[in-house]
């Protein structure tokens, strides 16, 4: 293990084990970062005209990744979880859109399946939502009566 000290802090390399410690002389892992009591464990700052990003994943694509981003056009933050090959997984956008199978969701929550499912644990879940009036409207599952019901 070699140490480089920048400061008060210490920069650990295991070039055996290729193993990076920041703040550490004993990394476990392949990068360790220390950054004892503060808030902040890192800061990235790109320059980059339209987007940056940061991304973990195995490989630099969008199947099998977490990506957090800003795009600076649109002035919007993002956070993209990536499951599987056929794309997106989960993206929650600045103001609150979440969209789950749609990298673009256009509304507070955007799903793009043939398929979801609610339940609440009783026998009884209920879906309200408001029309263009601001009333709210509500639909009722009571599996009880094995039926939709308007409540």
């Amino acid at each position: 293990m070699s140490t480089l000290h920048v400061g008060n802090e210490g920069v650990g390399t295991d070039g055996v084990n290729d193993k990076v410690g920041i703040g550490t002389t004993n990394p476990p892992v392949k990068l360790t970062v220390d950054v004892g009591n503060n808030v902040q464990i890192a800061s990235f700052i790109s320059s980059h005209a339209t987007n940056s990003e940061v991304f973990i994943g195995k490989e630099l694509s969008n199947n099998n990744s977490l990506v957090a981003g800003f795009n600076c056009t649109s002035n919007i933050g993002y956070l993209q979880i990536h499951g599987d090959n056929t794309g997106t997984g989960l993206v929650i956008k600045r103001y609150g859109n979440v969209g789950i199978g749609t990298s673009n969701p256009q509304y507070k929550l955007d799903v793009n399946s043939s398929e979801i499912r609610i339940s609440n644990g009783s026998n009884r879940t209920i879906i309200r939502v408001m029309d263009e009036a601001g009333a709210e409207k509500r639909l009722g599952w009571n599996s009880g009566l094995n039926k939709w019901e308007a409540c």
